[in-house]
């Protein structure tokens, strides 16, 4: 007879993986493939499917932990493939244990990455903020997609790459108002707005005032 396997194991061989716990994974994932194996029939092909069904929740576990999701299409092929030729449950069950400890290494090192180039990515940006800085730009800086530039600032920064760009032009543009006599319309060009109208929109959004208002705030307090 047929039975459901313990989820509650798959939920700790998850939560294991998005903590990059490669030691607990590798016990877990034993745990949890023999009960797939005593709460089934223990065909081959009905391991196979539940070996994939795991393994999927597993890599999407890895996705949302930050592992990069190039790195990922790789090892998401490989086991696919590898479960259709598996001729026996232990081959299924040494490819769900290694399997499951690379998606774990992949969330290591993709933290590691972040500790690394984070910085470097975030120093880029506010330097070349007023200069059109794209995703594609600071993607080149740290060789990977810039799609996984979005991810990265949106998941460490917890704000969108755009959002953060506009942050550091309107930063920059607060130490022009309150250091020079510069003309706001000249301000606004400056840090890469097209136009005084759209700069004061987004100044003030970020900052509760108008760019004048600021600027007489500053000349009042220095005052």
């Amino acid at each position: 007879m047929t039975t459901e396997y313990k989820w509650d194991l798959v939920v700790k061989l998850t939560n294991q993986v998005k903590a990059g716990d490669v030691d607990a994974v590798a016990k877990t994932v034993k745990e949890t493939f023999q009960n797939m194996v005593e709460s089934g029939t223990g065909s081959l092909e009905e391991m196979k499917l539940r070996t994939a069904r795991v393994l999927t929740i597993v890599m999407r576990a890895a996705y949302d932990a930050g592992a990069n999701p190039h790195q990922l299409v790789q090892p998401r092929s490989r086991s696919l493939e590898h479960i259709i030729e598996a001729k026996t449950i232990k081959q299924l069950a040494s490819l769900i244990e290694e399997e499951s400890v690379v998606l774990a290494n992949l969330v290591i090192a993709e933290r590691e990455t972040v500790e690394k180039c984070l910085p470097q990515a975030v120093a880029y940006v506010r330097e070349h903020a007023t200069d059109g800085v794209t995703r594609a730009d600071v993607a080149d800086i740290l060789d990977c997609s810039p799609r996984h530039v979005s991810r990265l600032f949106s998941r460490v920064l917890g704000k969108h790459f755009k959002e953060f760009v506009l942050e550091c032009r309107i930063d920059k543009s607060k130490q022009r108002l309150t250091n020079t006599n510069d003309k706001i319309i000249d301000i606004a060009l400056a840090m890469g707005f097209s136009d005084q109208n759209y700069f004061s929109t987004c100044f003030k959004r970020l900052t509760g005032v108008t760019p004048g208002q600021y600027r007489k705030s500053g000349k009042l307090c220095a005052g």
